[in-house]
């Protein structure tokens, strides 16, 4: 917490099982650079609000005026921070489509209100469905930002036939890159319908200093049920996959030079 006089916003002065906890978000926080800088990107755009109200969702619904205990972050995560000490649950009312539990996976139905378990070593957070998170592999500090390797998370469900994704990168360190033309947006569309999946990546023609010529591609697919029979990338089918069962979770590995690929799951 910043501003509060009675607890020390730095880690280093709480004791080592608050620190144990605290060093996971840390680690996320880096990890969600790519989303986050997306986000800017979009603020410095559009004027979209990093932390958003639910009452953007659905302006015709004053109900959600008076919902002051959760909050979006972009578009595709929903977060009910918990105030109040010995909570054990809290009851989160979701917003229409369909959420995953971003700690478990767990998926819940929206426009209801669910009761959601809660501990010192997490919080609600859920993802929307049909969202790409974009995000990195762990670093100690934005000096070793490394976006050639990349994890595309992406959260499918049958209810989202059709999803869009993007995410903005440029040096980092020029003023004004976005005006100046000097960042790559990448792009992610996806389509499911009758028990398939297309993933299609494209890229600008946008070029910067430093920006990678080949990403090393981990694409995982929340919410997959199924050993899939086949996955193609472009062209060529992939055998570098990894199905979990427990988690529904469906990984695959490739590079990617940045060409218009598509990604097919069978």
């Amino acid at each position: 917490p910043h501003a509060q006089d009675n607890i020390a916003p730095e880690v280093v002065f709480h004791d080592k099982d608050t620190q144990d906890i605290l060093r996971k978000f840390i680690k996320l926080r880096y990890n969600l650079l790519p989303y986050n800088y997306t986000l800017a990107y979009q603020n410095s755009n559009t004027c979209m609000p990093l932390m958003r109200p639910i009452f953007f969702e659905n302006e015709q619904d004053l109900s959600l005026m008076d919902n002051a205990k959760s909050y979006l972050w972009g578009d595709a995560f929903l977060v009910t921070p918990v105030v109040d000490a010995d909570i054990k649950s809290i009851s989160v009312p979701l917003l229409k489509g369909v959420w995953f539990d971003y700690f478990t996976d767990d998926k819940h139905q929206g426009n209801q209100t669910v009761n959601i378990p809660t501990s010192l070593k997490t919080l609600p957070v859920l993802v929307r469905a049909g969202s790409f998170i974009p995000m990195i592999e762990d670093i100690q500090s934005t000096q070793d930002y490394d976006n050639s390797k990349l994890t595309l998370h992406y959260y499918a469900d049958e209810s989202v036939k059709n999803s869009v994704g993007e995410m903005y990168e440029d040096d980092g360190e020029m003023f004004q890159a976005n005006a100046q033309g000097l960042f790559e947006l990448l792009s992610f569309k996806g389509n499911q319908q009758s028990g398939k999946l297309s993933i299609q990546l494209s890229r600008n023609d946008n070029l910067y200093v430093g920006m990678p010529k080949n990403r090393q591609m981990t694409i995982v697919i929340h919410n997959w049920p199924h050993q899939p029979t086949k996955v193609m990338v472009g062209k060529k089918q992939n055998k570098n996959i990894s199905w979990d069962n427990k988690t529904q979770a469906l990984t695959v590995k490739f590079d990617w030079q940045h060409q218009d690929l598509t990604l097919d799951v069978q």
